[in-house]
């Protein structure tokens, strides 16, 4: 029975200690592994969504504590980001090789593709700017919540398409355009911004190591897409005989992201 009630009260002290050695620390920093769903709100009859996307990310995370329960959380992330579209009516581009060209582009030797499918591809570099609120520990454990911004830069964009082109003669055939780009800029935004909520639990498994598990909700109040002036745009609607109406995809993006990490 002594050796029991020793054994508990050794525990004790030891949550203590590491809790107490965690929770007084005012910086933690660490990496942090992200997967998550990427929801389109479409504003366009043109293009709709072929179901949800995913995202996957990989950084840096870094807690400044104000005290032991409010803080600001923050670091350096670059987002894998997907998503999955399709057209609702006839829509084209001009393309030459992997390049798509905007209607200023338009040439006399380039191909047309009918556009029925499209995966986008983009890579994101993202800074939180978000305020944490933390319990104390409860004993290897404590719970936090975060409110704030996810600011996220484009580094690259390319797009996988399913369809139908047709060469300079007008002979069609099925076809993937794979690894496509613009042949000048991008057609997504520079600047994604997402307001959000998150909470998550973090666990204090030895010293001052903690491991953090979180799910957040971010809301896009940033346009996804350019709304670029008619002569840059590379998208058009065509009747039979008739003259091309250049159009533009316009979209507002959510996440549901899940993250892990870990802090020293």
């Amino acid at each position: 029975m002594k050796k029991i009630i020793y054994s508990s009260l050794f525990a004790l002290l030891t949550i203590g200690v590491f809790a107490q050695e965690a929770a007084d620390k005012k910086v933690q920093a660490g990496l942090v592994f992200g997967s998550g769903i990427n929801f389109q709100r479409m504003n366009t009859r043109n293009i709709d969504n072929d179901g949800v996307g995913a995202d996957l990310s990989v950084g840096a995370i870094v807690n400044i504590g104000f005290n032991n329960t409010v803080g600001f959380s923050t670091g350096l992330e670059f987002d894998f980001d997907g998503s999955n579209y399709k057209t609702t009516k006839a829509t084209y581009y001009e393309f030459n090789d992997t390049k798509i060209l905007r209607e200023n582009e338009s040439s006399s030797t380039s191909s047309i593709y009918r556009l029925s499918e499209r995966n986008q591809q983009a890579i994101y570099l993202t800074l939180p700017t978000m305020m944490i609120f933390r319990t104390n520990y409860i004993g290897y454990f404590r719970y936090f919540g975060k409110i704030g911004l996810r600011n996220s830069f484009l580094l690259s964009s390319k797009v996988n398409d399913k369809g139908i082109a047709y060469d300079p003669l007008g002979l069609p055939a099925e076809m993937e355009n794979t690894s496509m780009k613009l042949n000048s800029g991008n057609d997504l935004l520079f600047y994604r911004g997402s307001v959000g909520l998150a909470g998550g639990a973090e666990w204090n498994f030895i010293g001052s190591t903690c491991l953090a598990l979180e799910i957040g909700y971010y809301y896009g109040f940033t346009p996804l897409f350019y709304n670029t002036k008619e002569s840059k745009r590379f998208l058009f609607n065509q009747e039979p005989l008739g003259a091309r109406e250049y159009i533009n995809n316009v979209a507002t993006q959510s996440q549901l992201l899940f993250k892990l990490s870990i802090l020293f």
